[in-house]
């Protein structure tokens, strides 16, 4: 519902001369202004708002800005003396303390008048409510190549990966089909390239009896499902590739990034990141018949 604003009770506000006057006729200066020259007068007629104990009026010249409080009880009428001449900005705030400190309820909009010395000058004021919010932030350095992303297509490294909640560092989770558990990452699982011999478990070195069932050999059948956080590397766009033989899918912070290959060497896509910002992934692989791999790459352009 819109809140329409308010005339907070800023019925009158007339501009006079001083009716005291200084040597030669001229008015003499109020002892917080400048040059007398640059002096005039506001008598303020005010009407608060219910719960409005506090007014502050801000006359912002030139050459010079003056603010004065003015305690109300329902309405009051005051005398505001040494204010600047010519064109001058007024906005004014209501507070519902006894004094004008802290946050306002109630503040006007600006408005712009003339002050002459002499002219008496009406004006009113808009006042709106003053809607107050406590607002958190956080600062993320938009720094580009940080975990090893660059523009070349390198391996996810296990620095980037976290599960559980845990400590980066501590790889992605997987559960084989098997029951097998482990914490994996880097991923580059599969045939090497002398041949026929045993898979690459982990990406370091090839499999021995201590690794999954399913990358024992390079034509192990079964599956894996990865899970936990990956850190964004940069602030934009980080392209992610998941290389399968035969089947994989990844889906990267809740939708960010979705994307299913069967039998098509793999999945991937473009994911905008921020750089510092831990994103939850899934990563399912399959191998189904034939010989098995599996590889999980990024790069930032």
């Amino acid at each position: 519902m819109e809140t329409k604003p308010k005339w907070l009770g800023l019925a009158a506000v007339v501009v006079a001369f001083a009716a005291t006057a200084g040597c030669g006729g001229q008015p003499a200066a109020d002892p917080r202004a400048g040059d007398s020259a640059d002096v005039a007068e506001v008598w303020a007629n005010l009407t608060a708002a219910a719960g409005v104990r506090c007014v502050k009026l801000v006359f912002e010249g030139a050459t010079r800005t003056v603010s004065r409080d003015v305690v109300v009880d329902g309405t009051a009428t005051t005398r505001l003396s040494g204010l600047p001449t010519g064109t001058v900005t007024v906005t004014s705030a209501g507070y519902e303390a006894a004094t004008c400190d802290g946050d306002p309820s109630w503040v006007s909009d600006p408005l712009v008048i003339v002050l002459r010395a002499g002219v008496p000058v009406s004006i009113g004021l808009v006042f709106r409510p003053n809607g107050i919010a406590l607002v958190s932030t956080t600062f993320i350095d938009d720094v580009a190549n940080t975990f090893g992303c660059v523009s070349d297509w390198t391996l996810v490294p296990r620095e980037a990966m976290a599960h559980g909640g845990g400590a980066l560092g501590g790889g992605l989770h997987a559960v084989y089909d098997d029951g097998d558990e482990r914490d994996e990452g880097p991923i580059y699982f599969g045939p090497h390239e002398a041949g026929w011999v045993p898979s690459w478990y982990p990406a370091d070195r090839l499999a021995d009896a201590s690794a999954p069932a399913l990358w024992e050999n390079i034509s192990g059948i079964g599956s894996e499902r990865l899970t936990g956080e990956i850190v964004g590397p940069r602030t934009g766009a980080v392209e992610f590739s998941v290389g399968a033989d035969d089947y994989a899918s990844i889906d990267l912070g809740n939708g960010v990034l979705s994307s299913i290959g069967d039998n098509t060497g793999g999945a991937g896509g473009t994911a905008m990141l921020q750089a510092g910002v831990r994103y939850s992934v899934a990563i399912t692989y399959m191998n189904r018949w034939g010989t098995n791999g599996f590889n999980f790459y990024w790069r930032c352009q």
